[in-house]
């Protein structure tokens, strides 16, 4: 009898050790995997500057089949004054989008210029609405050569009435960054504009006039740029870079409506996790484009992992850390 036990014991020895050599099953469900597609889906639909924003379309139940449609790297060479002064808005909307002030003098910047397009806005739209948009400002001067503060301000009027005259310089905004121009000539700006609640998922038609005191805000900040103690008269002292991205629905008897596509699957878990995303990062970041990415898919993993966790135990999320006001990354 005891030698019998000593040799089970000894068999089951061996199927443990044999065991121990073997890798153990993956598991699957709620994996990596699920979390990396889901990130990388909140990544196109909050970071402009990203590869993947570019045909990203926002996953609710419009129930409306789109094209999409997007303008990047468009570069405005701002040109200071003979005061050393310059400023320009941009809004999220389509047809118009880009006022150039018509004359800054002792930080009152006008607008009275025709609004006009970052690029080629396409015909036959008869609604459409943004997935993201943002821009990039560098400078392509040395930085012996070059003075003064770059502006950075964010808006939210409902009508651009009250953005026909403004100080760029004032703090009497959403969000504001106040960054010298010669740290533009070794590292890129990149700002965002954030969705101003539901109103930006709405589709709207396009904008009827080009003056900027009959614009109504269609649901997204405005970034507003401008520079100061600029060396006079300063042929493009700042390169701004807009970025774009449309979804756009043409008429029914244009035949671009065939290349049109049915909407991607309404998904709770994208559309929460880009909310916290936008508020985790903020409007602004410095450094490389690959860098700032790379802070998108770091907070979009966190956020879908999160947003998975409270649908699938339908328990409250934990708390995340909040945003910096200004992030800075190299």
């Amino acid at each position: 009898m005891p030698k019998k036990n000593k040799a089970k014991k000894s068999q089951k020895g061996q199927k443990q050790s044999k065991r121990a050599g073997q890798p153990r099953p993956r598991q699957t469900g709620m994996g990596s995997g699920m979390n990396d597609m889901l990130a990388m889906q909140v990544c196109s639909v909050t970071n402009p500057f990203c590869p993947e924003a570019v045909g990203a379309r926002w996953p609710d139940n419009s129930y409306t089949r789109s094209l999409t449609y997007s303008t990047m790297g468009y570069t405005k060479a701002l040109t200071a004054n003979a005061a050393g002064l310059g400023a320009v808005l941009y809004f999220g909307d389509g047809k118009y989008n880009i006022n150039e002030a018509a004359t800054y003098v002792a930080g009152t910047a006008t607008f009275s210029n025709a609004t006009s397009f970052t690029g080629t806005w396409p015909t036959g739209v008869v609604r459409f609405r943004l997935t993201s948009f943002g821009v990039r400002v560098s400078s392509a001067y040395s930085p012996n050569t070059v003075s003064g503060m770059l502006r950075i301000r964010l808006y939210s009027p409902v009508a651009g009435a009250s953005l026909t005259v403004t100080d760029p310089t004032s703090v009497l905004c959403d969000d504001q960054w106040d960054i010298p121009i010669a740290r533009l000539t070794t590292k890129d700006v990149f700002v965002t504009s954030a969705p101003l609640g539901d109103m930006a998922r709405q589709f709207k038609t396009e904008p009827a006039s080009t003056a900027i005191s009959s614009w109504t805000n269609p649901g997204w900040q405005v970034i507003g740029v401008a520079v100061d103690g600029a060396p006079a008269s300063a042929v493009g002292i700042i390169n701004i870079q807009a970025y774009y991205h449309y979804e756009i629905v043409v008429g029914e008897a244009d035949t671009q409506s065939s290349l049109a596509t049915a909407p991607p699957p309404n998904n709770p878990v994208v559309r929460e996790a880009s909310a916290g995303v936008l508020a985790r990062v903020g409007n602004f970041a410095s450094g490389a484009a690959s860098a700032v990415n790379r802070v998108f898919e770091s907070s979009a993993g966190q956020f879908v992992a999160q947003g998975l966790l409270t649908y699938f135990t339908k328990k409250p999320p934990p708390m995340l850390m909040n945003r910096a006001a200004a992030m800075l990354v190299d």
